[in-house]
């Protein structure tokens, strides 16, 4: 393989695209649509030229000449436009003459140098592919773009844009291939069984640790793209396997998979079955990585953030939210040194949300690294013991105000009336974590919903 120019392709601004409604058949559809986009357009628009590598929402491509890679560009950008408006992406490029005359022996540091490109690229908002026009007339609520069907029908009644149209469109197949909930309000009712849980739902994000490190060390050797295609579908597979043992404990009228690509997930689901979830897929996760005929790197791990919600509020803010804790989790768990699988969360109620409350709480948790100050075990035996000991919803709001207002005595004297060991100093934000989380834990036969035993 000698190829004058090796060009990096990177679908951007999926979240964007994905979220930018609260209309969950609309998300669905816009997930469904960029799906395998990258790879399905290119193929399609390829002509002569070869695919060297795709996943993960990007594809490495060779060309003959820049005059060849630049007319790719454009009748891409078209077919794109045309087929999924809305959906942008970056391309970056190198040359052959820019390196040593062994083109085998320049692929790794070639394929370095395209992601280090993009990556700068798109953090400074680089210039993408797609184009919208500026709207001569009324505008699509959500993109802003011109409106182009009006439509009457009463079940889809509105004006839409092009790119609105296709996700509704789509999401509608969806739908019907796989009979999912179609409505937040459905997955937030209350379960079968559950006569304490609220009407809250919970926004999931899933993303990989270190993906950009991993896939560069699989870039050094002969076989540079073989080893990160290697390494893309392995990774791939523990998420797919590590989400379809996941949602097993959830009921299926209560949960929805909203995006899921190479090491990002995102779902949807009732609150009292999120923290439980994001618990056993780290578990998983980290089985599967542990298992030597998986062939995964031993220092791969994943992070998790949880969004808890009301079924109105809207989606697009709550993704935010279950990202940014997702990047907490991430963050603590750099600084803390610890290569295992980590998760945080944050509670919304009306105007105000946990993350206000930054110097109470222990989060985020670890789950499957070696972290002993961020144990989850600490919160789920706190969660267990609140639930056994102070049941009643008026003592726990009571414990909860008490530690809100920083009074450890009244928390000490309140925990004692209740038949609670108040907690050592080492482990006091662990426990109004395990209170804050009783508006979306609540008791199933006795059992706390993240873990089926009690404290020790």
């Amino acid at each position: 393989m000698n190829y004058q120019i090796l060009a990096l392709y990177d679908i951007t601004g999926i979240q964007r695209y994905i979220f930018q409604t609260s209309k969950l058949k609309d998300i669905i559809g816009a997930s469904a649509l960029v799906g395998n986009a990258l790879r399905e357009k290119i193929e399609e628009t390829l002509g002569g030229y070869e695919i060297l590598y795709t996943g993960g929402g990007s594809a490495i491509l060779g060309f003959d000449c820049r005059d060849e890679w630049k007319a790719f560009n454009t009748r891409l950008s078209k077919k794109l436009l045309m087929e999924i408006p809305g959906l942008s992406f970056a391309t970056v490029c190198n040359e052959d003459t820019n390196w040593n005359d062994d083109a085998k022996a320049a692929i790794p540091a070639r394929i370095n140098d395209l992601y280090a490109q993009i990556a700068k690229k798109k953090s400074l908002g680089g210039d993408d592919c797609s184009i919208n026009t500026l709207p001569p007339m009324a505008q699509s609520a959500s993109e802003r773009i011109p409106v182009v069907i009006m439509e009457t029908d009463p079940v889809d009644a509105g004006d839409y844009s092009h790119a609105a149209w296709l996700k509704r469109e789509e999401g509608k197949n969806a739908i019907a291939r796989f009979g999912a909930p179609t409505e937040l309000d459905k997955i937030a009712k209350k379960p079968e069984g559950l006569d304490n849980a609220e009407r809250i739902m919970a926004v999931v994000h899933i993303d990989g640790n270190r993906m950009g490190d991993l896939f560069k060390a699989a870039c050094d050797g002969e076989n540079a793209l073989q080893n990160i295609a290697e390494l893309s579908e392995r990774v791939r597979n523990a998420f797919y396997k590590s989400f379809e043992k996941m949602s097993e404990g959830i009921p299926g009228n209560h949960w929805r998979k909203i995006y899921m690509a190479g090491d990002d997930v995102t779902y949807v689901c009732h609150g009292v079955y999120a923290l439980k979830s994001v618990i056993d897929f780290l578990t998983e996760f980290n089985e599967i990585v542990s298992d030597e005929k998986n062939k995964l790197p031993p220092n791969l791990s994943v992070s998790a953030g949880i969004a808890y919600v009301k079924p109105h509020f809207p989606f697009d803010r709550a993704y935010e939210i279950a990202e940014r804790r997702c990047k907490s989790a991430k963050r603590e768990a750099r600084e803390q040194e610890d290569t295992g699988s980590w998760f945080d969360f944050e509670i919304v109620r009306g105007s105000q949300s946990t993350e206000s409350l930054s110097g109470t709480r222990m989060r985020p948790y670890c789950v499957t690294g070696q972290s002993r100050k961020n144990d989850v075990k600490k919160l789920q035996n706190w969660l267990h013991t609140i639930q056994d000991k102070a049941g009643a919803r008026s003592k726990w709001k009571a414990l909860r105000s008490a530690y809100l207002t920083g009074n450890m005595d009244s928390v000490k004297k309140l925990m004692e009336s209740c038949g609670l060991t108040p907690p050592g100093k080492d482990e006091e934000s662990v426990a109004f974590d395990a209170l804050d989380l009783m508006d979306v834990e609540v008791s199933r036969n006795g059992n706390n919903t993240s873990e089926g035993g009690g404290a020790k």
